[in-house]
């Protein structure tokens, strides 16, 4: 981000408040709080079937697990002890 930008966010902030939306699709959040009511959620996203096309020749992956309980034991098994 450029300088000029992050000044003119500040602007916005001080202007608008602690959240400002500066584009269609995007905000600015500048509140921890705003942040983490704005993004709870009571259980875990899921994935589309898009991610099964993903799969290769040796089975599913991190990547294209779509079953949340086998994504993660992937990942535990993956991760160092």
């Amino acid at each position: 981000m450029k300088l000029n930008m992050s000044w003119k966010l500040l602007e916005l902030h001080q202007k608008y408040g602690k959240v400002v939306r500066i584009a269609r699709n995007e905000a600015s959040i500048c509140d921890p709080i705003a942040i983490s009511q704005i993004y709870k959620f009571k259980s875990p996203l899921e994935k589309t079937r898009f991610y099964e096309s993903l799969r290769g020749q040796d089975g599913p992956t991190t990547i294209s697990t779509v079953e949340n309980n086998l994504h993660t034991e992937m990942r535990r098994a993956e991760s160092p002890a």
